[in-house]
């Protein structure tokens, strides 16, 4: 997989530049993940997410437990969707702007430093990551932090 630092890069039929889209995701903290089940149909879940810090390649990261179906179907199939909505406040009646990114999955060690950094750069993150490890620890399981590589993104911005 190719990786690259271009924040440029546009999706194709976006209107607006990868840039702004990035700024818009750093202000949200939740969507939609789309896995694959090993019977090849879709499973979608709500997640919330945090972004890459902007000195690194452009991911987004999820924590689960590995006991969890999104977990395990990453596991087989690491090939995945994410859907980040944008409502329309004032004209509820217009169906939601969406952001789609395609690529694929990583299970990542629970001590992973980055996907550290990414869940305690907000107070939602850092509430959802601490009621995780409750969870984690009521159910006698681990922390599974998940990385994103949005191949789109990614191919397009380093011209593969």
């Amino acid at each position: 997989m190719k990786e690259s630092n271009n924040r440029d890069a546009t999706a194709v039929m976006a209107p607006f530049p990868f840039a702004y889209v990035e700024k818009q995701l750093r202000r949200k903290n939740t969507g939609i993940l789309s896995t694959v089940t090993p019977e090849g149909r879709a499973h979608s879940v709500g997640a919330v997410y945090g972004v890459a810090p902007s000195d690194l390649p452009f991911s987004l990261y999820l924590i689960t437990r590995p006991t969890l179906k999104k977990a395990r179907n990453i596991r087989n199939n690491p090939n995945v969707s994410f859907v980040v909505p944008f409502p329309h406040h004032f004209l509820r009646f217009i169906p939601a702007s969406c952001v789609q990114f395609q690529g694929r999955a990583q299970i990542l060690p629970s001590d992973d430093p980055v996907a550290s950094k990414v869940f305690q750069d907000s107070v939602v993150l850092r509430h959802s990551l601490e009621y995780t490890k409750k969870l984690v620890n009521l159910y006698s399981s681990e922390l599974c932090p998940m990385r994103k590589f949005l191949l789109g993104e990614l191919e397009r911005a380093s011209g593969g």
